[in-house]
């Protein structure tokens, strides 16, 4: 689950979800893996809770990773498995031994040395920025009954295009119209 900004629509679940969803899982003994790799891009006044934070029994994994906030390729992450630790570990050694040394190197540094929130300081808003852009350029060029709405966080929006857009159709028509900087002016519909 990834209840924090989720990707492709970029919802993010109440708190009151979140408490019933771990909830029900854990009257069940269900273990609920979350996700929340865009927790940290928000765009408010202060970061989402996780499922995690609601977790007494131990059933929530959760994982994150910098790929998001730091360096996409370095392929980062961490996981914090509650009472499934042990098979967690055991995964872990039998898929791979372990993550490139230098780059949990250059990570763990970033995070000494206190650069990290800084960052992200400026990365959220960045983002916030290219979102509002892209709103900007979808009204722009987009036909005029085209839905989007702005994210309180993440790296994702959602568009609902009106009925009876051919959706492949206006792919193709975008794609042309990013080769040909006269038609990209222009609505294309």
């Amino acid at each position: 689950m990834v209840p924090n900004f989720n990707n492709p629509d970029g919802s993010l679940t109440t708190d009151t979800r979140k408490e019933e969803i771990v909830r029900l899982l854990g009257e069940r003994s269900i273990p609920l893996i979350e996700d929340d790799v865009y927790g940290e891009i928000y765009f408010g006044a202060g970061r989402a809770r996780c499922c995690k934070s609601f977790d007494d029994a131990g059933e929530v994994i959760y994982c994150s990773s910098f790929s998001k906030t730091i360096a996409p390729g370095y392929r980062v992450g961490w996981m914090i498995p509650g009472r499934h630790y042990g098979k967690a570990l055991d995964l872990k050694t039998t898929t791979n031994i372990c993550t490139a040394s230098p780059t949990q190197m250059a990570i763990a540094a970033f995070l000494r040395e206190g650069y990290f929130e800084r960052h992200l300081r400026r990365l959220r808003g960045a983002i916030h920025n290219q979102m509002e852009a892209l709103l900007l350029s979808l009204h722009r060029h987009f036909p005029a009954e085209t839905r989007a709405g702005f994210p309180s966080g993440g790296a994702a929006i959602w568009v609902e295009l009106p009925p009876g857009i051919d959706t492949v159709d206006y792919f193709f028509k975008a794609w042309e119209a990013r080769k040909n900087p006269r038609q990209a002016g222009r609505r294309m519909y």
